[in-house]
């Protein structure tokens, strides 16, 4: 049990990672939370599904952190985004085909 939990907490937060460095602007807290929720062949958004994003922070190991001014969620650091670039092909090579499917499945939600 102790490994399923600490497989789906790591890839909770590498989504959560994917989506901070990759998003075309800094998300809003609940824009990542819901974002975090959809799984491909969904049919309407799952609202037990939410992860809260005290949840998503632990699970991004203090790699991610919340500007309080702007309520949007950002790498904790820029040499964590300069990380990303060189080694980009390593953890996200899928990244934008990832979120793209996310987004369209959350657009043809009914329960929005």
């Amino acid at each position: 049990m102790q490994d399923s939990q600490s497989q789906s907490r790591y890839c909770l937060g590498m989504r959560a990672l994917m989506w901070t460095y990759l998003a075309e602007r800094p998300l809003k807290v609940i824009e990542l939370c819901h974002a975090l929720s959809v799984k491909d062949g969904d049919t309407a958004l799952d609202r037990n599904n939410i992860p809260s994003i005290n949840i998503i922070l632990r699970c991004c190991c203090g790699l991610v952190t919340i500007d309080d001014e702007t309520s949007t969620v950002r790498l904790v650091h820029y040499t964590l985004q300069e990380y990303f670039k060189c080694y980009y092909e390593k953890y996200f090579l899928t990244g934008h085909n990832a979120i793209a499917r996310t987004c369209i499945t959350y657009l043809d939600f009914s329960n929005l």
